[in-house]
């Protein structure tokens, strides 16, 4: 081997190394966000978010964050920012969940990637997922000297859209406010913000009744 070629490799050992070193260090407090992987024909495997995915089965829409008058390309935070616009939109009162909103851009400016992943299970109630998928657990959050964040899975978080880590972000961003291990609440929600304009529409009142209870609703009484 030559020896600029091992000196890549000794490089690219230490960043794994250091970012294992660095989630594990800390102590863990819980997951950072499940997802789904599905593998596509003549394709890697697709990975979303388990509030995409329920969002799809349950009902049949196509989430989205992005804003089509944006400009094509734009970032995580453009769609973050779309998510809170979206949430002003249909009126509800909830400046906390506003504010939960404002801490994701805060999150995504300082994502942390991880290539050792602590088992976790505070998800709550899982849904059945489709044959040829698998339930993937994306992310933990640490504790670490007083502090706490978020690391991602980097293998995952490389290979998914902006539109999946915008909500991968709200949805940990969110979790500070619906505690407890049951996470339907806030994938019901996130998904809702995903979904077409006469959806959102449609479904405000199930959403203010979410937000009120911090529980889920029933999946079938969206329409």
């Amino acid at each position: 081997m030559r020896m600029g070629h091992l000196s890549q490799l000794t490089s690219f050992l230490l960043i794994i190394v250091g970012a294992t070193i660095a989630s594990a260090s800390g102590t863990t407090v819980g997951d950072g966000g499940h997802g789904v992987i599905c593998p596509l024909p003549g394709r890697r495997a697709f990975i979303e978010p388990l509030d995409f995915y329920e969002a799809r089965a349950n009902w049949q829409i196509i989430p989205s964050l992005a804003n089509s008058l944006l400009p094509t390309g734009v970032g995580i935070e453009a769609r973050i920012f779309e998510a809170e616009r979206r949430f002003q939109e249909i009126g509800v009162a909830a400046p906390e969940v506003l504010e939960r909103l404002e801490y994701a851009i805060t999150l995504a400016n300082n994502v942390r990637l991880t290539y050792l992943m602590p088992k976790t299970s505070d998800t709550g109630p899982f849904p059945k997922i489709a044959a040829n998928c698998r339930l993937a657990q994306l992310g933990v959050r640490v504790k670490f000297d007083a502090q706490e964040f978020i690391s991602f899975y980097g293998p995952y978080w490389n290979r998914m859209s902006e539109d999946a880590k915008a909500a991968l972000l709200i949805h940990e961003s969110l979790h500070l406010d619906f505690s407890g291990p049951d996470t339907r609440a806030i994938r019901q929600l996130i998904g809702y913000l995903a979904a077409p304009h006469d959806f959102r529409i449609r479904n405000r009142a199930l959403i203010e009744t979410i937000l009120r209870t911090r529980t889920a609703v029933d999946p079938s009484l969206f329409r």
